[in-house]
């Protein structure tokens, strides 16, 4: 709905695709004490960029954390298969949380048609 909405001139630098892969997210979360409270969550990627993610995970991760994002049985699909990146937004949906992530720095590779063939096979 939203690209019907923005009648603007489009800012991605890189291409989404939709791939569904599993993931699980090391989350660095800060107190007031500066130490880090780090917390685990899983879940899969709903669509992917070399410079983002939109994930599904089961468990609520706060806007601006930081977070590292491991992709689980990636092959060659996706490297590297552990990246770096900043939580944009969230919410929280029927079936979990969903999560958008930007990565530090962009994926070195991305292979849509390899990972469109994993995705159907589960």
């Amino acid at each position: 709905m939203l690209n019907r909405l923005w009648r603007g001139p489009e800012r991605r630098g890189f291409e989404r695709r939709e791939i569904a892969l599993e993931i699980e997210l090391e989350v660095e979360l800060y107190g007031f004490e500066d130490e880090s409270h780090p917390f685990f969550a899983s879940g899969r990627t709903l669509n992917l960029s070399r410079s983002g993610a939109l994930t599904l995970v089961d468990l609520p991760v706060a806007r601006g954390s930081v977070c590292k994002i491991f992709f689980r049985h990636a092959d060659d699909v996706i490297r590297p298969h552990h990246v770096a990146g900043r939580v944009l937004r969230a919410r929280e949906v029927r079936d979990g949380f969903e999560i958008a992530i930007e990565f530090d720095e962009p994926l070195a590779h991305l292979r849509q048609e390899e990972a469109a063939v994993r995705a159907a096979r589960r």
